[in-house]
C-alpha cells in the first residue's frame, strides 16, 4: 500500500524526488529504506528543506551561481552542514524535473527500453532505479557540477 503523506521533509535517507501526475500525490519519494508519495510537488519540498538549511531556495541558488557561473539547472546545496546536495534534471519550473541526490547514486548509465522517451538508467545504492529522458551525458554533467560545488563549499568552509 503507498503511504500518501502531506509534507516530506528532506534528510540523508533521501535519493530521488521523481514528480508524478496524480489526483492523491504529487511527488514520489525514494529514500535509502523506503518510498513515500508526497501531496507537494518536488520543488516545494526542495525549497522546505532549504529553509530548514537557514537559508532560501532563491539564496542558495544565486550563492551557487556566484560561485560557480552556473546559469541554468544549478545545483543546490540543500543542507550542506549534512552533506545533503541536490541537482535537478531539467529547469526546476518545468513539471517533469527530477531531482537527484548525488550521495546515493550508484550509476548512470543508457537505458535499455522500447520507450524512445527513456534514455536513461540511474541506479541507486539501494539498488532502485530512476528512469529519465534526459541522456547520461546530461546527468554525468549534472553530477559533476554538483560535485566541483560541493567540493567548492568544503574547501571555503574549512579555511583550506
Amino acid at each position: 500500500m503507498k503511504e500518501i503523506v502531506s509534507s516530506y521533509t528532506i534528510s540523508k535517507k533521501t535519493a530521488a524526488l521523481i514528480p508524478v501526475k496524480h489526483p492523491d500525490y504529487l511527488t514520489k519519494v525514494i529514500e535509502t529504506d523506503n518510498i513515500f508519495y508526497v501531496t507537494k510537488p518536488p520543488l516545494s519540498i526542495i525549497k522546505k528543506a532549504c529553509l530548514k538549511g537557514y537559508s532560501s531556495y532563491e539564496g542558495r541558488r544565486e550563492a551557487v551561481k556566484h560561485y560557480t557561473g552556473y546559469q541554468r539547472k544549478v545545483p543546490i546545496p540543500i543542507i550542506p552542514k549534512h552533506n545533503i546536495f541536490a541537482f535537478p534534471s531539467l529547469s526546476p519550473e518545468a513539471f517533469e524535473c527530477i531531482w537527484l541526490f548525488p550521495a546515493h547514486i550508484k550509476s548512470i548509465s543508457k537505458a535499455n527500453t522500447a520507450d524512445k522517451a527513456i534514455s536513461s538508467l540511474v541506479t541507486l545504492k539501494n539498488g532502485r532505479t530512476v528512469y529519465m529522458s534526459e541522456s547520461p551525458a546530461v546527468i554525468k554533467k549534472q553530477l559533476q557540477r554538483t560535485a566541483y560545488f560541493s567540493m567548492m563549499y568544503y574547501t571555503d568552509s574549512v579555511g583550506v
